[in-house]
């Protein structure tokens, strides 16, 4: 047996699907051995192996070992997550675009990564919807035609501007998209979802750490540095003394009322979270996916508790502009991918156990 016939047929057996992979290449491994003694080209066997690997149905259940709606269902909330996530990802370096030269590249890398998130997302639609049915396939392309006009046209016409209402689309067209794949599936045989039964303490414990401490962060960052960064030559004691005693006072509870909310949002977490955990009723997963909602929520609305202090101090003081410090660029940034992860941790199929113990997500996405 050539090393180089055993390469092809591993190779072939590589991107078969896993229920079946082992059982074909220990067939094609046979069949190599044998080939000399039946008369047949070793290349013949590894030809008609990687043939065998590229026109396999793989939806099909005697193949992936599980009905075909499952399949067709993971692919499409695999879609939907992607897609999701990019729309978040392409508004984020629109954001960070006007920020500090070092977090400007951070937003070329956003887009190179919203760019893939886009495309991972249309190709599993397209694989969800070429399984479904034929209304399926109409959206999935009405869905590819419209992504690609938007990018067409921010490419064309150089309109930044743009990426706003793409990031939008993306979100609107990924729901309609996934909901019709969805809904035109075969019926799909009810599987149990695989939950951690592990304590969940030590995750309360170190997510609510985490989001009290973006809140003071947070806090600091719309009290210290960011008038700081509005004003040129100014301590943060006579930034405060040129303003007049209701907008300092409005400003800052503002400020004060956001940390307030949030804060008893985190400790609401941790009670319900701990609560639950020790009654095995929440997953890990479910802990950090809340935890990842309630810090990008939390970096949302910190632009709109720092909005009246902020217009105070470009109202009032030189060079009287607006803007935010340089933290607050990598603050919004560590919102979005927050963001981006509960996305993906929400959507993304969960493992479940199949017939005969097959988890279909190991296979079929």
């Amino acid at each position: 047996m050539s090393r180089l016939g055993r390469v092809g047929v591993s190779f072939a057996a590589a991107t078969l699907p896993g229920p079946v992979r082992d059982r074909y290449r220990e067939e094609w491994l046979a069949d190599l051995a044998g080939a000399p003694d039946a008369g047949v080209r070793p290349s013949g066997v590894v030809l008609g192996a990687l043939l065998f690997s590229m026109t396999l149905g793989r939806t099909a259940p005697e193949i992936t070992g599980v009905p075909l709606g499952v399949t067709v269902r993971l692919r499409a909330r695999w879609g939907v997550a992607f897609l999701a996530a990019a729309g978040v990802l392409w508004f984020g370096s629109y954001f960070l675009g006007g920020g500090p030269s070092l977090l400007v590249a951070v937003s070329f890398a956003s887009a190179a990564v919203a760019t893939a998130l886009t495309l991972l997302g249309i190709a599993q639609l397209w694989r969800a919807a070429l399984s479904a049915s034929a209304l399926a396939v109409v959206t999935a392309a009405l869905v590819t035609a419209s992504i690609g006009c938007v990018v067409a046209w921010v490419i064309l016409e150089a309109r930044d501007s743009l990426l706003l209402g793409g990031a939008f689309a993306f979100i609107v067209a990924a729901g309609i998209c996934g909901l019709i794949v969805t809904s035109s599936a075969p019926p799909v045989p009810a599987f149990p979802v695989l939950r951690s039964t592990k304590h969940v303490g030590t995750t309360v414990a170190a997510a609510t750490v985490a989001l009290a401490a973006l809140l003071v962060l947070g806090a600091v960052d719309l009290l210290v540095w960011s008038p700081l960064a509005q004003t040129e030559g100014l301590r943060l004691d006579e930034i405060y003394a040129g303003l007049s005693a209701p907008d300092r006072i409005l400003g800052i509870s503002h400020i004060v009322l956001w940390v307030v909310f949030w804060f008893a949002a985190a400790a609401t977490f941790a009670v319900a979270m701990t609560i639950a955990g020790r009654r095995r009723g929440v997953s890990r997963r479910t802990v950090v996916t809340i935890a990842l909602g309630l810090a990008a929520a939390i970096v949302f609305f910190q632009f709109w508790a720092g909005f009246s202090l902020g217009m105070s101090i470009a109202d009032t003081l030189p060079p009287y502009r607006g803007g935010i410090s340089g933290f607050g660029y990598l603050y919004a940034l560590v919102g979005q991918l927050c963001l981006v992860g509960a996305i993906l941790l929400s959507i993304a199929p969960r493992r479940m156990v199949g017939p005969a113990g097959i988890e279909p997500t190991t296979s079929t996405v």
